[in-house]
């Protein structure tokens, strides 16, 4: 999770986490800000791609009061 910087003290990484097998995870916010969560997900690949893994990243903006 990254926070936003400028309007607060600056850290960029606010926290890491890992989901648990059953993919869930949870997230609270020391302070109040605006968020983003960038989550990644590494798979094989079909047989015969280019490369052995594929990689798919979405990502959610919030504001936390």
């Amino acid at each position: 999770m990254f926070r936003s910087a400028g309007l607060y003290d600056g850290r960029k990484v606010a926290a890491q986490v890992k989901s648990g097998t059953d993919g869930r995870f949870t997230l609270k916010p020391d302070d109040a800000g605006t968020y983003l969560i960038l989550v990644r997900h590494r798979g094989v690949a079909p047989a015969g791609s280019e490369t052995p893994y594929r990689s798919y990243t979405y990502t959610l903006t919030f504001d936390a009061a």
